[in-house]
């Protein structure tokens, strides 16, 4: 982008220096950024380390939902879970979890959509499945 904003390319008398200290510069700016970054997470987490502290209650809750995701994900098979799992929790994309299931891409779309919609049926009933289905 900065190559294109000058006025005149041809003029650069030594286009490789340019190129080597435009590198350099956003080189430190990134990082500059990132320690800006991280230190900006670091007082948001020392300041709210309070408002995070877990109670009884808390703990209590997250084991509810816990258990409340156990049971929606009953009845999957072991690889669709694993895919759902991986693509929700971790963040990954297909082709890594195919690689980790050894599966084809288009195996894991139709794990994780059979578990969507596997889910989508649990929580609606049957009747949200086939309205579901029928609005394709």
């Amino acid at each position: 982008m900065r190559l294109l904003l000058l006025p005149d390319v041809a003029e650069l008398e030594a286009p490789r220096a340019y190129l080597t200290t435009t590198a350099t510069r956003l080189m430190i700016d990134h990082v500059r950024r990132r320690k800006i970054e991280q230190a900006y997470l670091q007082a948001t987490a020392s300041i709210h380390a309070d408002a995070y502290a877990n109670s009884p209650e808390q703990c209590q809750e997250a084991i509810e939902a816990l258990d409340a995701v156990v049971q929606l994900l009953e009845g999957l098979s072991d690889k669709a879970r694993r895919a759902f799992l991986l693509s929700r929790l971790e963040g990954l994309p297909h082709a890594e979890i195919a690689l980790q299931l050894g599966v084809s891409k288009s195996s894991v779309k139709q794990y994780i959509a059979g578990a969507m919609m596997h889910c989508y049926a649990v929580v609606h009933g049957e009747a949200g499945t086939k309205a579901l289905a029928g609005s394709r």
